[in-house]
């Protein structure tokens, strides 16, 4: 190793690597399996439902379809039915879809700032 004095900068080999464009971030595709016909078909079968189910039109569609029930909770007249399909219809099909979209969007975010963060173990200032 070379002696340098205090004023030379030396930088990590971290970031030398990302200088340096020798590194780059990990794909989830890179990872699934590849060996045999099947296993192609559930990686890409995987990747297509997990990309369909994280989207604000799959919520969309979700509370449309609670929305087919709702006139028959309303005629009932019933306070307990009204209840019933508002936690077990409309929370359970409509707004966990939004609840996904959301944390889709949150790995979004997280793997943008991943890809900012040096690799040496220290936290980015934000």
């Amino acid at each position: 190793m070379a002696v340098h004095s205090i004023d030379d900068y030396v930088p990590h080999h971290r970031t030398r690597e990302k200088l340096d464009r020798t590194s780059r971030p990990v794909k989830v595709s890179e990872q699934l399996p590849r060996g045999s016909a099947a296993g192609r078909f559930n990686s890409w079968f995987v990747v297509k439902v997990s990309s369909g189910v994280g989207t604000m039109w799959c919520a969309y569609a979700f509370a449309a379809l609670a929305l087919v029930s709702l006139p028959q909770a309303i005629t009932s007249h019933s306070a307990v039915t009204l209840v019933s399909w508002v936690s077990q219809t409309f929370l359970q099909l409509a707004l966990l879809w939004v609840i996904v979209h959301l944390g889709a969007q949150d790995d979004v975010l997280r793997r943008l700032l991943a890809e900012h963060r040096p690799r040496d173990g220290h936290p980015m200032a934000l």
